[in-house]
């Protein structure tokens, strides 16, 4: 159990930040979370209070719950590889979010587009991404696609996401950089 000792608490700073940002399935603003993408795509419905009066958005997002009618889903994946346009934003300092509006993501024979992809990390020896992928794709965990079309990235679609438990810090999730340190 945490007991509010600094001993207890590390600082991951920046690029450690990502890497659980997209491990974990959290969508960041300007990402995941755009005009392009409402909360119920983002997967963010405990973020919403379905009973609260009157906001911005509500009849949509009223409707969009009473008839399921999301078009596309935040999904995570497991990729082969980082693609190029996430490797050249990372270089340029701009993170791992492909400013470019994300790389598509195709049907495991690299026909059907079936969404794309927002984000992407190296956590550890493992790349892992987030995309949208349209709901009448049918795809569902386990699922293999591929990134950037024929001859592309191939990915399996791992939908769980995990959540941090009380065993500690992964080994990943250590400091890598010198703005990093523990507190």
């Amino acid at each position: 159990a945490f007991q509010n000792s600094a001993e207890e608490l590390l600082q991951i700073g920046l690029t450690g930040w990502e890497k659980l940002r997209v491990h974990q399935g959290v969508p960041k603003l300007g990402g995941e979370i755009t005009e392009s993408y409402n909360p119920l795509e983002a997967q963010l419905w405990d973020s919403l209070n379905f009973i609260k009066g009157c906001y911005i958005g509500q009849e949509t997002i009223a409707r969009l719950k009473t008839y399921k009618g999301v078009k596309q889903l935040l999904q995570r994946f497991r990729l082969d590889a980082m693609p190029e346009s996430f490797q050249n934003n990372a270089e340029n300092g701009q993170g791992n979010n492909n400013r470019d509006g994300g790389e598509i993501i195709h049907s495991s024979d690299g026909g059907e587009k079936v969404g794309v992809l927002t984000s992407c990390a190296a956590v550890g020896d493992q790349i892992w991404g987030l995309g949208y992928v349209r709901t009448k794709a049918n795809l569902e965990d386990g699922s293999r696609v591929v990134i950037g079309g024929a001859g592309g990235i191939n990915a399996v679609m791992d939908a769980p996401l995990p959540r941090v438990g009380d065993k500690g810090f992964p080994e990943w999730m250590l400091p890598d950089d010198e703005t990093s340190s523990p507190i």
